[in-house]
């Protein structure tokens, strides 16, 4: 099956805790959380993630966990937040 990046979205969310090695738990609102991963090639200084920190996120298809894209400019309720 094909992956079609353009029928995909991306979300906001919250770091919470890191979960292992390129793996954070990140609250999606009304605390509801999911497991993901930090893309590869994230760079911006995705490598000083911190609890609190907002974050873009988009799910992939089938079983594969949502992945982290990078830092976000917005919180969960769309406020502008401080670039790193």
């Amino acid at each position: 099956m094909a992956i079609n990046w353009d029928e995909t979205a991306e979300y906001v969310a919250t770091a919470v805790d890191p979960r292992g090695i390129g793996l954070w738990l990140v609250e999606l609102g009304a605390g509801r959380t999911v497991l993901a991963s930090v893309h590869p090639s994230a760079g911006g200084g995705i490598e000083r993630l911190a609890p609190g920190d907002c974050v873009r996120i988009r799910f992939r298809s089938g079983t594969k966990t949502p992945r982290i894209l990078g830092y976000s400019d917005v919180d969960l309720a769309g406020n502008p937040v401080d670039p790193k």
